[in-house]
């Protein structure tokens, strides 16, 4: 009789000359289902020490409990067809525990089926420890085509190696749960990321609970955590409910255009087609990303789900790709072609290094929306601003962005990388302008109640304007009218439900452009001005004004830069006394009267130039 703690392969049969190199040695498919059933029978636990070749095999029956010894392993074969899994699991109750043993399959060059373990149909399934290494898929497979969906499955530290699509891939099911996983080196067919959530599109397919706790992904050709929502809703409306906790990833986006965390839709040009109600939360922190350490765009705001995200990004960028903007900390992509839908729905929380001796991060946050608006992006960004744009926030658009950017420690600034038009709107609680264009707010009636704060952080003015249709909540202005944002002026603005309320500045507010010429302006500048475009009534301030020099300058005669005189004196210099020399003169002027009051003048002036009241 068979003891359960003596109960192992070799009882039936089973031959471990597997070779991890050649994939060759015996065919053990047949000894290893015959042990399966046994232990599914007999309700024991079954032992695998050795390393052991095998065809494909499936668990289909219930109730199965296996331990592998650390070193132990289970090696597909070279023949294995593309689509076949090294072993598949559709059972319920089935638990491994296989810490230090792995499960390994040759590399495939082509398909992207060929997976380490597919878990379909089963319930109550506990993976612990195994690390599942090559083959021409995933490393981990979780979902089903049928309604039948995996539920209530565990993996708690399974590894991953040079998985030719993902590490995980969760597709479907119930209650999933990943626990301490680390994924390294997908590479060889898309998406190739550490770790993939995206649920297929038939309605039946649901991902009802999801809760990855301290993965750790390193080295992927993809995303350290991908997760893709927007083919999910194809045919019907659904729920989702993920959550990410403490994830790790380290040199992720090896390709140079990915990182560690990637939210992306359907694809550049596909639209969501039904409402993906619920949320996604993640937190964690990426370091050294090939491309971008967030990567977000796709979303459309009306179906998308809401997405939390709390980051930490540190030194992204190590590829250093030509296109800037897979060089940024953050970017917020509103998609290219056809698309005709926005992208929005995120909540960032994101702190923002570069540790380097050299920065090399392009920027901290990278708004790209070249063809439809981005909204309902709220982001609060402690970054270092050790960029090599000298910014911490790019935009590069052609339509809106709309939302809140707090930048914290430091105002956000604003920069352009390529000439815009007054129709692209950079709005945030707390804006500098430091581009040469206008600004346009959003309606006010999409943040009433909210404040902002909008200063001209450039060196002329800027601008504000109205959207078609909007007002300002204050007396004496009028839909049309604009406000003239002087040099270093600041601004704070309340959204009401009348219109745009002007809270306080810290310099004389000038309503506005009438009939499309502005007011004279007030500006401050160290010397008169020698460029830009100036208009008659203009006044600049003296920055480096001293005693006996002129308070600043008035433009008398508009243009480029016009003409200038200047005004007031401050502490005008005191001539030293000059005596009274001159006699009183008598009724008929002597010549030596004349002579006399003439060498007094003579005297005043000199005093006077002396002093730098008359110039020498």
């Amino acid at each position: 009789m068979v003891k359960e703690q003596d109960l192992d392969l070799r009882h039936f049969g089973a031959i471990d000359d597997g070779d991890e190199v050649s994939f060759t040695g015996t065919d053990n498919k047949q000894q290893i289902i015959h042990f399966i059933n046994y232990v599914s029978k007999s309700r024991t636990t079954g032992h695998i020490n050795g390393k052991y070749s095998t065809s494909a095999f499936r668990i289909d029956v219930d109730n199965v409990s296996l331990v592998l010894a650390p070193g132990s392993c289970l090696l597909g074969r070279a023949d294995m067809g593309l689509n076949e899994k090294l072993v598949g699991i559709g059972a319920d109750t089935v638990h491994i525990d296989a810490y230090g043993a792995f499960f390994q399959s040759p590399v495939k060059t082509t398909g992207e089926d060929n997976h380490i373990i597919q878990i379909d149909t089963g319930k109550n399934v506990t993976i612990k420890g195994l690390k599942a290494i090559g083959g021409g898929g995933d490393g981990f497979y979780i979902g089903s085509t049928s309604t039948n969906r995996p539920t209530n499955i565990s993996l708690i530290d399974v590894k991953t190696d040079n998985a030719r699509r993902n590490g995980v891939s969760c597709i479907n099911g119930i209650n999933l749960k990943l626990i301490r996983p680390v994924c390294e080196g997908a590479k060889g067919i898309y998406p190739m990321a550490g770790i993939d959530i995206e649920p297929n599109s038939k309605a039946e397919e649901r991902i009802e609970g999801l809760y990855i706790d301290s993965p750790i992904t390193r080295d992927n050709n993809g995303y350290g955590v991908l997760v893709t929502l927007g083919t999910y809703v194809n045919e019907a409306e659904k729920n989702i409910d993920i959550t990410i906790v403490n994830h790790t990833s380290i040199r992720d986006g090896q390709d140079g255009t990915r990182g560690g965390l990637g939210i992306v839709g359907t694809g550049h040009t596909y639209d969501w087609a039904h409402k993906c109600n619920g949320i996604v939360r993640y937190s964690g922190q990426v370091f050294l990303s090939g491309g971008p350490g967030l990567m977000y765009h796709s979303q459309n705001p009306a179906y998308a789900p809401l997405y939390e995200v709390d980051i930490y990004i540190q030194d992204c960028g190590t590829k250093q790709n030509a296109a800037n903007y897979f060089k940024s900390a953050v970017l917020v992509y509103g998609g290219i072609g056809t698309v005709n839908f926005p992208n929005g729905n995120l909540t960032l929380n994101a702190k923002i290094r570069d540790t380097r001796p050299t920065p090399l991060t392009f920027t901290d946050i990278y708004i790209y929306n070249p063809n439809q608006e981005i909204e309902n992006v709220t982001m609060y960004v402690d970054a270092d601003n050790r960029t090599t744009f000298g910014v911490p926030l790019v935009c590069n658009a052609a339509h809106n962005f709309k939302g809140n950017v707090t930048f914290k420690d430091v105002p956000l600034e604003v920069g352009t990388t390529t000439a815009a038009t007054s129709a692209v709107n950079y709005f945030g609680t707390d804006l500098s302008l430091k581009n040469n264009i206008g600004f346009t707010l959003p309606l006010s009636s999409q943040y009433i109640g909210q404040e902002f704060n909008i200063s001209n952080g450039d060196t002329a003015y800027k601008n504000i304007k109205l959207s078609t249709g909007d007002k300002w909540d204050n007396a004496n202005s009028v839909n049309t009218q604009d406000i003239v944002l002087n040099v270093k002026q600041r601004l704070k603005l309340k959204a009401t439900d009348r219109g745009w309320l002007l809270v306080e500045t810290n310099d004389t507010v000038r309503y506005f452009f009438t009939n499309g010429v502005r007011p004279p302006q007030i500006s401050y500048l160290s010397a008169v001005p020698t460029d830009g475009t100036w208009i008659k009534g203009d006044i600049v301030y003296n920055l480096n004004v001293v005693d006996g020099q002129s308070m600043g300058w008035q433009c008398q005669v508009g243009g480029t830069p016009g003409t200038w005189k200047p005004f007031g004196v401050i502490n005008m210099n005191k001539a030293s006394a000059a005596a009274d020399t001159a006699t009183a003169p008598s009724a008929t002027y002597t010549q030596s009267e004349v002579q006399s009051i003439l060498t007094e003048l003579r005297d005043l002036k000199s005093k006077m130039r002396t002093a730098g009241i008359l110039t020498v």
